[in-house]
């Protein structure tokens, strides 16, 4: 068995005998001052492997592709949350929520909004909303009917206008409820749309089946709504269809196949002169005595692992679980592993700032016979 502390790996650091320097840039490489994939930059990547790539080694971006399909065949479309796509019929931005989803909790969710509310973006709401209600009656083993799905359309539209107003309504109404109920103003719950929408349904006569489990939850709560809804008699569950035109998205879809280009570095350089934030930064420096100090560039070096030392008061508690996981038999790849970053203080002691994850899991698989 090869000896892990004699194993050289890349190093990228600075000399330094500053600590503080140290603390800051852990900071700055787990988060403070560093660009963080968004959600949506990595549900992208994942789909563009299986779409561009044509791989399908993976089964995670495979099944995330699936799910992207599922919504795109119902004009449904993932964003970036700040895109000016956002505005556009059928997309939305709650990625992670998205992720949450079965396939056949998206199926409905989606069919529904493309079927009633075609002409707007996708709330989350309806999301929270089929994901317990599907749950709820596939548990239940009964049909979630094309009627009851229609009637609960109509009631959003004849009461609401839409969903973002329901959120509105049944967030006032819940904190009513559990001001009320509990003497304080509570968490919100996102059970909360099914249960209040369903309660609201059966308040106003709806005669399709509803499980009691989503009834008896939050007992009560349509009695917080406004008084005007509540004081409907013969509401009539009769939706009223809005004319369908074409949705943009299908042809801006971000997912659909990728940009397909590359750019040089130039494009960026010049990206940056259009920008007016980075022309205040570069003023803001022009008109300091700040100077760039060449002899502060980062160098990077071969060191032993054995060099290595981790600051206690600086890294994190190793988090042995997440170490298994990268070395998952069915992804690891050491092409992905990236180099340690530390400081070299006087005494020629390498000490982390990020990394001792990585660092772990290589000394782990020397000892385990599996390296070197």
């Amino acid at each position: 068995m090869s000896n892990w502390k004699d194993f050289k790996f890349q190093v990228q650091y600075i000399e330094t005998d500053n600590l503080a320097f140290a603390r800051r840039a852990f900071a700055s490489f787990n988060g403070k001052g560093k660009k963080r994939q968004s959600a949506f930059s990595r549900l992208r990547n994942e789909v563009h492997v299986v779409r561009i790539d044509n791989d399908t080694t993976d089964e995670q971006d495979v099944a995330i592709e699936r799910k992207v399909s599922i919504v795109e065949k119902h004009d449904c479309y993932p964003v970036e949350e700040k895109s000016s796509l956002a505005q556009y019929p059928g997309t939305f931005t709650n990625v992670s929520t998205f992720r949450t989803l079965s396939e056949d909790e998206l199926e409905v969710a989606c069919n529904w909004h493309n079927t009633y509310f075609h002409y707007v973006p996708l709330h989350v709401s309806c999301f929270f909303m089929f994901r317990d209600i599907v749950k709820t009656y596939d548990a239940y083993k009964k049909e979630l009917t094309p009627k009851l799905l229609e009637e609960l359309a109509a009631m959003v539209q004849g009461l609401f206008g839409d969903l973002p107003q329901y959120q509105e309504s049944v967030a006032e109404a819940y904190r009513k409820y559990h001001t009320t109920k509990y003497g304080f103003k509570g968490n919100w719950h996102d059970d909360a749309y099914a249960v209040a929408l369903l309660q609201l349904y059966k308040r106003l006569g709806g005669k399709e089946t509803i499980p009691l489990t989503l009834l008896d939850r939050f007992e009560d709560l349509d009695t917080y709504f406004d008084p005007a809804i509540l004081n409907i008699a013969n509401f009539t569950f009769e939706y009223q269809e809005v004319p369908r035109r074409p949705n943009p998205m299908r042809n801006l879809n971000e997912l659909n196949g990728g940009k397909q280009s590359v750019v040089s570095l130039q494009n960026r350089i010049d990206t940056l002169a259009d920008s007016h934030k980075w022309k205040k930064a570069v003023q803001r420096l022009q008109e300091s005595d700040w100077t760039f100090d060449m002899s502060r560039l980062p160098k990077v070096e071969m060191v032993r692992l054995g060099d290595i030392l981790i600051d206690e008061d600086i890294q994190r508690i190793l988090d042995a679980p997440h170490c298994a996981g990268i070395i998952d038999g069915n992804k690891f790849d050491p092409a992905l592993l990236q180099c340690l970053q530390c400081i070299k203080n006087s005494k020629g002691e390498f000490i982390s700032i990020d990394g001792q994850h990585t660092a772990s899991v290589l000394a782990g698989l020397i000892v385990a016979g599996l390296l070197g």
